[in-house]
């Protein structure tokens, strides 16, 4: 996911269509500081949103200190054709 950047696509394939979703932003934000409100709340249109663990590895969390965060918008939906 660190190599994404705006811009790119993001293809999740369901049984009947496909859903093509572009990246609109990133961001790289310490685990601590994290509002999981503000990064799943609503929003007016349909969004994904990839979250993933980066930074270096802390033995205290017993997890990595940060936290990577993909913002994508719905960009086309296909049906898909087998």
């Amino acid at each position: 996911m660190a190599e994404l950047k705006a811009g790119d696509e993001i293809i999740v394939e369901g049984t009947d269509k496909s859903l093509i979703f572009q990246v609109e932003a990133m961001e790289s934000t310490e685990l601590t500081d994290i509002d999981v409100t503000e990064v799943f709340g609503y929003r007016s249109s349909p969004e994904l949103v990839l979250v993933t663990c980066s930074g270096s590895h802390s033995e205290a969390l017993g997890t990595r200190e940060e936290r990577l965060i993909v913002y994508a918008g719905l960009s086309e939906e296909r049906d898909r054709k087998d």
